[in-house]
């Protein structure tokens, strides 16, 4: 009997490649996400740049307005038709962030008034562009181009068409308006990141549910199968041994009912189209590891490889067991190296299985091609498929045998699986509170640096508010929040708030962004933490403070209102962000439940195939040729035929009850050695399956002392899990007894007793 190895070699399972742009449900869905939120970003922020413009429009050069007006208006008009139209924003990004550069580069040049004291009104467009580059390209593109923007602001806010401001002055701007919005590009990369890591563990945890569909489904077959085998066939070969004449009706009965009930176990195909690659490869190294014990198998197997047809599969899977057997028959080899690799090769996938010996080799020029029997049949049988073979061998070196297969078109189907994880749980949300907090840091900072010289005290309040009430939000982060946590979060909000108006009073312009930008991030972490009323009630009852500050100091209100709906924007984004987590969730679900009935199906087909690519095929080698016989009414029953059914039945039994100790070459050479006289007993005490390099070295010893014996009685019996050794082998015969030990590592022990 066949033994499936529960521990072959495993594959080699490399990290997860970068998925195509909506290859995965959870990173389809952030991608979505992200380009909306980019499109409204750049709205938003053309829109709030315009109300800083009314008051520089007649000092700049029309030619130059044009352009460089036209460029960020009709850009931020691209963005929402290449988001919501699934086109991706790479190519309005770029030129959005190109139109903010060349406007800085040249802004000097563009300004014909005197010298004032107003940054460029394009300005909330700085952090805008790394923003959207950041969603259309990378990361890496954003920090270059931030800092590279950050650094032609500083030049125009020195000058006097910018501010003519002091350097550390325009460094602070450059800080809140170029480098700030660089924290939002490490949030937008850091979940970028989880993305991908949610739909690997997604891929992951399909794949190990399928595995235990498939292991589920193998034992079940087995277990039907051995039932099958003791009820039906040992029942046929024992009442062929024990039946009085050449020839007994009762006997041709059992071997026909036998052969039916074998036979109905492979009714109809697979079940399948195709299999998951880890399925393939685990598949030719249980054919091989069945055939015989001295293959040792390897695998690889590429990430992003797509489904196998089951034609291909079954043909990999023969030739595979022909060539190992013809290894093991005619090779005089000690080890028979089987490498399955399966990839993708301009994108089509592609299966490779090596079979390579360490025997006797041959020369193949001095050998008839009508004569090489093994070569027609595997290249017979591979292109009959779409595949190839090919055998080279040498005098002395060994032979190795190669079968490729390369499907015939691309393929993109993703093979099914199982259960999926929950994506809030997947996502780490450690590093979006050290960025967070980072930001309001910075805010406080430029606040200080900014504010303090005019208002210290005011500004130093509102400062310390701001800090004390980011890091309290950010205590547990990630956790719901308690009543009286909001209440001190949102109540040190609005005190910075109010301490923040009295520090100056000129209008909010850049030099009060700083305030607008920590309470943002207070606002967005209220809302994480489950309290959406809280978030939109500091949102909105600071811009309402400031506007009415506005009104009652007689300032334009516009710009004032951009900067005052900065916290009220970014709650929108994260509330975009977690209705993002909702639909992925949901889809998520969704794929889950179609999954486990296809995972169920998967197993079935890929148990029927193991069934008879392996099982069955070893089992027509070991009793088909006498069943065949039997079922013969007119065939005559003779002793020798009586004698080897008793040695079949015992071959079957041993499977049936030791199938860590069954291999082929073990099972005949037990079955000519009981012929022979020999008692041999084969028993499995053991809960689990041997390891490979015990169980390769258990039977190839076994092999040589059956092999080899002459008279007396072998007992071979495997441990318990938790013994210093694996099997345990007892020979004895009229010269005394041997006892060998097979250690858990594959060393072998023998003393005498």
């Amino acid at each position: 009997m066949t033994r499936l190895a529960a521990d072959p070699t495993p594959a080699k399972q490399p990290v997860p490649a970068r998925p195509r742009r909506g290859s995965g449900l959870a990173q389809a869905g952030f991608l979505g996400w992200t380009d909306r939120v980019g499109a409204l970003i750049t709205m938003a922020t053309s829109l709030g740049a315009m109300a800083f413009a009314a008051g520089q429009l007649g000092q700049l050069n029309v030619m130059w307005l044009s352009i460089i007006g036209g460029a960020l208006a009709g850009t931020s008009a691209l963005m929402p038709i290449y988001a919501w139209g699934q086109r991706g924003v790479k190519v309005p990004a770029m030129l959005f962030a190109l139109a903010v550069t060349a406007g800085l580069i040249t802004w000097p040049f563009a300004w014909q008034g005197g010298p004032t004291t107003e940054a460029p009104w394009f300005w909330p467009c700085i952090g805008a562009a790394a923003v959207v580059l950041c969603i259309g390209w990378n990361t890496a593109v954003a920090i270059v181009a931030s800092t590279l923007m950050s650094l032609a602001f500083i030049a125009v806010r020195v000058s006097p068409s910018g501010g003519e401001v002091a350097a550390m002055v325009a460094v602070q701007d450059a800080l809140l308006v170029g480098v700030q919005p660089l924290l939002t590009v490490l949030l937008f990369a850091h979940m970028r990141r989880q993305a991908a890591l949610v739909d690997a563990r997604v891929n992951e945890a399909r794949r190990l549910e399928s595995e235990a569909a498939i292991q589920t489904t193998l034992e079940a077959q087995r277990s039907q199968l051995d039932a099958v085998i003791h009820d039906h066939v040992m029942t046929t070969l024992v009442g062929a041994a024990r039946s009085a004449g050449s020839h007994d009706p009762h006997v041709t009965e059992l071997a026909n009912h036998a052969i039916a009930r074998l036979q109905a176990h492979v009714v109809g195909d697979d079940g399948a189209v195709s299999f998951a690659p880890i399925h393939v490869e685990q598949l030719i190294g249980e054919a091989a590891l069945a055939t015989s014990p001295l293959v040792r198998v390897s695998g690889t197997v590429e990430s992003g490889a797509s489904a196998i047809p089951a034609e291909a599969v079954r043909a990999l899977a023969q030739a595979t067991r022909e060539a190992v057997l013809n290894g093991d028959k005619h090779a005089r080899a000690n080890v028979i190296a089987v490498t399955t690799t399966i990839g993708m090769t301009e994108g089509r996938v592609m299966v490779r299985v090596e079979i390579v010996d360490d025997g006797v080799g041959f020369d193949t020029a001095k050998v008839p091609e009508r004569r090489l029997g093994i070569r027609l049949s595997l290249r017979e049988r591979m292109r009959t498929s779409g595949g190839d073979a090919t055998i080279t061998s040498e005098p002395g070196v060994g032979t190795a045998v190669v079968l490729e297969w390369i499907a015939d078109e691309a393929d993109d189907a993703d093979a099914l699986g199982g259960t999926l994880p929950p994506i809030l749980a997947a996502i780490t949300l450690g590093p979006m509170g050290w960025v967070l907090g980072f930001s309001v840091l910075v805010s406080s900072v430029g606040g200080l640096l900014a504010s303090f010289p005019a208002a210290p005290v005011p500004t130093a309040i509102a400062a310390g508010c701001l800090l004390v009430s980011a890091w309290v939000a950010l205590l547990r982060f990630g956790q719901p929040f308690t009543r009286a946590r909001t209440v001190v979060v949102v109540g040190l909000g609005l005190g910075a708030t109010v301490c923040g108006l009295l520090t100056s009073s000129a209008p909010w312009s850049i030099h009060q962004a700083w305030l607008a930008g920590g309470i943002s991030v207070i606002a967005v972490l209220l809302l994480v933490g489950g309290q959406r009323f809280a978030a939109w009630l500091l949102a909105l009852t600071g811009a309402v403070l400031l506007v009415a500050s506005a009104i009652l100091a007689a300032v334009p209100i516009w710009p004032e209102l951009v900067i005052a709906a900065e916290p009220s924007a970014w709650l929108l984004v994260a509330e975009m962000l977690l209705g993002w987590m909702v639909h992925v969730q949901g889809d998520l679900d969704a794929a889950r439940r179609q999954s486990e009935s296809a995972a169920a199906a998967t197993a079935e087909a890929f148990a029927a195939l193991v069934l008879r690519e392996v099982w069955l095929a070893d089992m027509r080698d070991e009793f088909g040729g006498m069943l065949e016989k039997l079922r013969d009414p007119s065939y005559p029953i003779t002793q020798e035929d009586r004698e080897e059914c008793l040695a079949l039945e015992g071959r079957l039994r041993d499977g049936i009850k030791s199938s860590n100790l069954s291999a082929p070459a073990l099972s005949a050479a037990v079955m000519a050695a009981r012929l022979r006289g020999i008692d041999v007993t084969l028993i499995d005490n053991r809960g689990s399956s041997l390891g490979e390099a015990v169980r390769r070295a258990a039977v190839r010893h076994l092999v040589d002392m059956v092999t080899n014996a002459t008279s007396g009685r072998i007992v071979a019996r495997t441990a318990p899990e938790g013994y210093d050794e694996a099997v345990t082998i007892v020979q004895a015969d009229a010269n005394g007894s041997t006892l060998t030990k097979v250690l858990n590592d594959g060393t072998i022990v023998v003393s005498q007793t």
